[in-house]
């Protein structure tokens, strides 16, 4: 599609080319259908995928969930794609009030708390294409920990056999609550091979609270690592740094430094060239991003949150 024809389109059927999967494309054919107003900068292509993918499609995300968690007991942590949109939302924004404006000591000015959340990146000095960046680091980081999160209540959604995995969910689903009955229902419909006898087996096996003897419960800090580590990439932290911050979260229970770096590794977490140049570096001084590290509560720590970004709705 070239730049003509999306002129002729508008900004709204426009969006269609932003949409990387099933969700983002249901988004972009709704908003060709309802024309929403259009926004200033509307003609500069990053400001529309700018708007397109941390305001509309977070949007769409929140009605949704909402819909369905309004008579639901539980989180509803089987629609935590969606979630990770509002997830990525909310951390983005965080990122730019908690680390560019007040950890710099530079003045919040009157207007970040006047203007809607997507106005305030106008102001920003970085360019919409890196803000971008860092919502996509930050929602891939957030699926991740939600996927880690799922195979860990649920051992058998690692199985390679699709028809395992899905009779694992759906079992999981029935046991611990990740989806209302009317989700459930029409996953059992889609799914046509769904082995009854395996989603019992399943329902069975699955712990309704996962117990632990450590001082720290490992299903908390492991997706609370995942979930912080665009920080700790971003802003060349090292493994120590990522102790001293996450004993600040942990309240001084966790091992030594070289324990969490040890545990990090196994996870998949690694350095960045400039937290490796410093890995011996033991400062006493919390890193940049540690006081938004702090205030982020993963999956496993607030799942009734977390569902819907960090915030309670």
């Amino acid at each position: 599609m070239n730049t003509n024809s999306l002129q002729i389109l508008g900004p709204s059927q426009g969006f269609l080319r932003f949409a990387k999967n099933a969700i983002e494309r249901r988004v972009a054919f709704s908003l060709c259908a309802v024309q929403p107003p259009t926004f200033p900068g509307e003609h500069d292509p990053e400001k529309d995928e700018f708007m397109f993918r941390l305001h509309y499609v977070p949007t769409f995300a929140k009605a949704v969930i909402g819909s369905h968690t309004e008579k639901a007991a539980k989180p509803q942590i089987g629609l935590g794609e969606l979630s990770t949109y509002l997830v990525a939302q909310h951390r983005t924004g965080l990122e730019f009030l908690l680390v560019r404006y007040i950890e710099q000591g530079k003045p919040i000015d009157k207007f970040l708390a006047e203007k809607p959340f997507a106005e305030w990146f106008d102001y920003s000095p970085e360019c919409y294409g890196y803000w971008l960046k860092r919502f996509a680091r930050w929602r891939r980081a957030a699926m991740v920990s939600w996927r880690y999160y799922l195979e860990q209540r649920c051992r058998k959604l690692k199985h390679e056999d699709p028809l395992v995995k899905e009779s694992a969910f759906v079992g999981a689903a029935e046991k611990l609550g990740w989806l209302n009955e009317g989700l459930l229902d029409k996953f059992r419909q889609d799914c046509e091979c769904l082995d009854p006898e395996k989603v019992q087996r399943v329902r069975n096996d699955v712990k309704l609270v996962p117990k632990t003897k450590k001082a720290v419960d490992p299903l908390q800090f492991n997706t609370w690592a995942h979930e912080i580590w665009p920080l700790v990439e971003e802003y060349g932290w090292n493994y120590h740094q990522v102790w001293k911050v996450a004993s600040h979260v942990f309240e001084g229970k966790l091992a030594s430094p070289s324990r969490v770096a040890d545990r990090c590794k196994d996870l998949g977490l690694r350095l960045v060239p400039e937290g490796q140049a410093k890995r011996h570096n033991f400062t006493s001084r919390f890193p940049v991003g540690a006081c938004m590290a702090m205030s982020l509560k993963s999956i496993a720590m607030n799942p009734a949150a977390w569902v819907f970004g960090g915030v309670l709705s």
